[in-house]
């Protein structure tokens, strides 16, 4: 007998979709197991874990009097997470073992990801009642994409089909490096009526393996690529910045006027220091234009070290204001994003001070924040397992991340005046 209803066999990895048991005996524990059954990109996922590991979630659900089970609304009694969560036995999958990664160097030996199949298992009392198989995408099957590689980047443009005067949006991650991360937060948002260029800026290919004299000259690259494309929309430009990218997103931003939207995820207000590749300070700035350094914060282990000891941020941004990043140069609305327990920098007030900084210069445009509470410095997709944060509640670290998910995206469609893509 089958006793799956599910909404939809194929959904994107972002999307909520109901999933239901019926004609089960009444009030009866079923114990529901789901794994991964092809390779699994999860962005979260720490850097040795390959994605040929197996993922798995094991939760056990009670049958109402009707003998039904709402996978998104009954509580999990027992297993990887407890209480009621919309696509928690997704969003908690534990990785069943690990495997050393080999880092893939070159954007054309980066996999697409495009999917991953999962299959989910109904049990009672060790027995199987019911199997089932779902698809959850990173790109609808509509979305097109092709490699864009230049001298200063490689990238990864995704774009639906068929579609003209498509607003566009460059996508950067963080400290890094390659394309992966990137490339799904593009994949994703493409699925939502854009065009979207992921960028690779170092660690990948031939380019630079250090974090270092970036040239901005990189989105002005990206730039003409969206003008040079006829179905994109050139007067309708947005930037997306996570972490490192963050930066290097107001910085472009404040350069370059054909951006007229900007997200910024964890963000830094000020220019840093460059970080080599293994990990120390290159004593020249992390980004250039032009050939010359854009003025930075330089490291210092004293001041570090005296930050430590004395429980105040890193670094003392007022005493070098002209590493200040001019976010009022920028032609659009601003989205920042942050949380109070960022534990790499304190993106919180680096926000607060970039909101200062804009009603200082009577910045023209519309400064909106999501600030919260439970998250750190990984806020990335929804329905993907974070294991990153053992000290916070995994449900309210997942709500963040859905409340500033679906913020990003309405960002975006409110600012760039795009319809959204119907899946």
């Amino acid at each position: 007998m089958k006793h799956f209803k599910i909404q939809k066999n194929s959904s994107a990895v972002d999307e909520i979709i109901k999933m239901q048991l019926e004609k089960l005996p009444p009030l009866t524990k079923v114990e529901i197991v789901v794994r991964t059954v092809t390779p699994y990109y999860c962005i979260n996922a720490p850097k040795k874990i390959s994605k040929n590991c197996k993922w798995e979630s094991k939760n056990t659900f009670r049958s109402n009097s009707d003998g039904l089970i709402d996978l998104n609304t009954f509580p999990s009694l027992a297993g990887t997470y407890s209480g009621v969560y919309p696509m928690g036995c997704l969003t908690f999958l534990i990785p069943s073992k690990k495997n050393l990664l080999n880092k893939e160097q070159k954007s054309n030996k980066t996999s697409f990801n495009e999917f991953c199949v999962f299959e989910i298992t109904a049990l009672l009392d060790g027995e199987i009642l019911d199997q089932c198989r779902i698809k959850r995408f990173f790109v609808n099957k509509n979305i097109k994409h092709k490699l864009v590689e230049s001298n200063t980047f490689q990238g990864r443009f995704f774009y639906p089909e068929n579609e003209t005067n498509l607003p566009a949006i460059l996508i950067l991650s963080g400290s890094e490096g390659g394309i992966e991360k990137a490339q799904a937060i593009a994949q994703l948002i493409a699925n939502h009526g854009f065009a979207t260029l992921a960028i690779g800026y170092f660690g990948i290919g031939n380019l630079t393996k250090d974090l270092s004299r970036i040239p901005l000259e990189i989105i002005e690259d990206s730039i003409s690529f969206f003008k040079s494309q006829k179905m994109i929309d050139s007067k309708h430009i947005g930037i997306y910045g996570r972490s490192k990218g963050a930066e290097f997103a107001l910085l472009a931003a404040s350069y370059f006027s054909e951006i007229n939207c900007v997200v910024v995820n964890s963000p830094s207000n000020v220019v840093y220091e460059g970080i080599s590749n293994k990990g120390f300070p290159t004593r020249t700035s992390s980004w250039s234009y032009r050939g010359k350094n854009i003025n930075y914060f330089p490291f210092s282990f004293k001041t570090f070290f005296l930050s430590k000891i004395t429980h105040k941020d890193f670094p003392l941004i007022n005493e070098n204001s002209s590493c200040e990043i001019p976010v009022e140069k920028i032609n659009g609305n601003i989205l920042c994003i942050a949380s109070s327990k960022d534990e790499i920098w304190n993106a919180l007030e680096a926000s607060k001070r970039i909101q200062k900084r804009l009603a200082k210069y009577n910045f023209q445009h519309q400064f909106n924040s999501n600030y919260v509470e439970n998250a750190g410095h990984m806020l990335t997709i929804p329905c993907q397992p974070n294991s990153r944060y053992k000290n916070i509640d995994k449900k309210l670290l997942m709500n963040d991340t859905y409340e500033t998910w679906n913020n990003t995206v309405s960002h975006f469609k409110d600012n760039l005046k795009q319809n959204s893509y119907q899946l």
